[in-house]
């Protein structure tokens, strides 16, 4: 009965291996040619050669993975750490308990991160989240000794007397008001309640604009010191006069700060991800 198997061993091809299986409906013959005519096929090799790689790999990473290390810089750190809490540097004993409960937390850590606790934790996500940021902060750090990059800037300072449009003659109010601040009445004690103030301070002729209206261009071309009007605004009129005027150097519109430098890191982070927005 095992005489034909001697044989069917002994074949060179899958072929063969095939026309054996069909000839000796033994099964042991059948049994073993199968396995012979398995071995010689290419995706058997395939698949063996791609197992013994996955458990090379594992075996590769399983002992850094379980392998805890308390190098010269953890030393530093938990000296460090413990001179700020206690005021002087700890003694050989208390190095070398600092270092024992180290090795307790960053077990329990990593057992943590094994489980995925630390998934869906709101109050982990944010400290992650700050940690990064610091990361971010100190890789994207402006050079504080860069010069800054300026332009020159014009502001006024702005005294005003307004006069509102429901007034029946403000033409003629606003006259009477110019009249009595040239001859030297307070502008406090004349005209009607205005928004923002009867002293506008620093400001630059956009933002003069943005409060005056049209009062404010007309007002800029002025003689400084003097009081002007009626100059016409958007809700009345007003007798105004330029107090101080100055140039300086402020920083440039669109220079980053920090802040912007952050987050622009992190919009190359995102840049790396594929984002779905499930709702």
């Amino acid at each position: 009965m095992l005489a034909p198997f001697g044989r069917t061993a002994g074949l060179e091809s899958c072929s063969e291996l095939r026309h054996a299986l069909l000839a000796h409906p033994n099964p042991v013959v059948s049994v073993r040619a199968r396995v012979l005519a398995a071995i010689g096929e290419p995706l058997t090799w395939m698949l063996l050669l791609g197992g013994l790689f996955f458990a090379l790999d594992r075996a590769w990473r399983a002992p850094d993975a379980r392998r805890v290390v308390v190098d010269a810089a953890v030393v530093r750190a938990l000296e460090l750490d413990h001179a700020r809490r206690v005021g002087k540097p700890p003694t050989a004993r208390e190095r070398e308990q600092a270092i024992e409960r180290w090795i307790d937390e960053e077990v329990r850590v990593r057992e943590a991160e094994r489980l995925g606790l630390a998934r869906g934790d709101v109050i982990v996500r944010r400290r992650l989240v700050q940690k990064v940021d610091i990361v971010l902060d100190e890789t994207t750090r402006l050079d504080p000794h860069a010069p800054p990059r300026v332009v020159p800037v014009e502001r006024v300072t702005v005294e005003h007397v307004f006069l509102s449009r429901a007034r029946p003659s403000v033409d003629s109010d606003a006259q009477a008001v110019l009249a009595a601040l040239r001859q030297g009445r307070e502008p406090g004690s004349l005209g009607d309640p205005f928004p923002h103030g009867g002293r506008l301070a620093e400001r630059t002729e956009t933002e003069l604009g943005a409060v005056l209206g049209g009062a404010a261009r007309e007002l800029w071309r002025q003689r400084d010191g003097e009081w002007h009007g009626p100059l016409a605004g958007a809700a009345g009129v007003h007798v105004a006069r330029v107090v101080t005027r100055a140039i300086r150097d402020e920083p440039a519109p669109g220079v980053p700060d920090q802040d912007a430098a952050r987050r622009a890191a992190i919009a190359r982070l995102r840049a790396g991800y594929v984002v779905e927005v499930r709702r």
